[in-house]
């Protein structure tokens, strides 16, 4: 950069997020109106109906139909306070797991690796510290454009635990390459070498992959989709107030840890996130392909339980897509899922027939 823009490339490196920001205020002037936003809030039907036919070429009976259940709800349609929204048990299951997920964001490290990737490289063996720099955002870039086309496909859910799964596994390499070419700390390897450059820049491309598949964008999305609109604006106030405040005391405190800690810094980050995708996996379900007064009813319902966690047993179609299985907590009704899967194994037994196991469901159901 020194070498094309002289004495101002700093300059241009503050100047350029201009340009995204000036796009995205004109996209912003021609943005409609959720569907959901016009049924609940304003309460008017017919500009929903508009508005949800600009995202969809066919706008389907069934989603105009939930459309008139949000507009046909019987408590008054109107912004929810702090105190409604903290006395209603799913609102705060559902403000509950929308700040798990931005702690999880936060105290990832994530900004510490944006940040100060340049001297995280540098200490991994990395022979091009800035080239390095440059090549985690061109993947940052392209995982999240892949987070959007995977989204729907394969479920809020799997994307959040596969991504922070990603993140855990790639911190714990760039510990392994940071230890391993320390020399002046207590605890460290004598293992270092020529590997440790390649081995660090693979990790940070893949945290940064991870981070872009969850965290880093599809946690927008799914905070939104597990708030009734109602409560979404507050719900979103407080999680942005947590993720902003907890980024700045992240880059505060980084240099303190990484004296203290340094090479071991990024194990530190490593099991706070395994702490995380343990919560996740028992706290997050999946609302993709749901409509919005269901996803509010099923935290209701995960609410009651204590702890308020939620247990997937999958069935023939994958999760979100209208034909998930069962939903059930297996500490609630241990015995009746125990039950089922002992008689399907007896009935699979049985000499096969064409219509064995459909005759299995409506024996277990009572339908015949």
């Amino acid at each position: 950069m020194p070498q094309v823009t002289g004495d101002i490339g700093w300059r241009l490196v503050f100047a350029f997020p201009i340009l995204p920001v000036l796009f995205q205020d004109l996209v912003l002037t021609v943005c409609p109106d959720t569907p959901q936003y016009l049924a609940s809030i304003k309460q008017d039907m017919e500009g929903a109906v508009v508005s949800l036919s600009k995202f969809r070429k066919v706008v389907s009976d069934q989603e105009v139909n939930d459309l008139m259940v949000i507009d046909g709800e019987d408590e008054e349609c109107r912004v929810l306070t702090f105190r409604e929204i903290l006395s209603d048990s799913g609102h705060r299951l559902a403000l509950l797991i929308g700040i798990l997920l931005h702690l999880a964001r936060q105290l990832s490290g994530a900004s510490a690796v944006f940040n100060y990737a340049p001297k995280i490289f540098a200490a991994a063996n990395v022979s091009d510290p800035v080239l390095g720099t440059v090549g985690m955002g061109l993947v940052s870039v392209f995982t999240a454009v892949a987070a959007v086309l995977l989204s729907d496909r394969m479920g809020r859910r799997f994307l959040m635990i596969t991504g922070i799964c990603k993140m855990v596994i790639a911190l714990v390499g760039i510990g392994v390459c940071q230890t391993c070419n320390a020399t002046e700390r207590l605890l460290v390897w004598t293992c270092g070498g020529g590997w440790t450059g390649p081995v660090a820049l693979v990790s940070v491309f893949v945290y940064m992959s991870g981070f872009s598949l969850s965290v880093g964008s599809t946690i927008w999305l799914y905070v939104n989709e597990i708030t009734a609109p109602k409560a979404r604006g507050k719900t979103n106030m407080v999680c942005l107030a947590v993720t902003c405040g907890l980024e700045m005391v992240v880059l505060l405190t980084y240099d303190s840890i990484d004296k203290r800690l340094n090479p071991h810094t990024f194990f530190l980050y490593a099991g706070i996130l395994t702490v995380f995708v343990i919560l996740i996996v028992f706290m997050m379900p999946e609302t993709s392909k749901k409509p919005i007064h269901q996803v509010c009813q099923e935290l209701r319902e995960q609410s009651k339980r204590s702890p308020p966690t939620v247990v997937y047993i999958r069935g023939r179609g994958a999760v979100g897509s209208g034909n998930e299985g069962v939903v059930r907590s297996y500490l609630e009704e241990p015995h009746t899922v125990i039950g089922n899967i002992q008689a399907f194994h007896e009935f699979q037994n049985q000499p096969k027939t064409a219509f064995k196991k459909d005759r299995w469901r409506s024996e277990r159901h009572g339908l015949t």
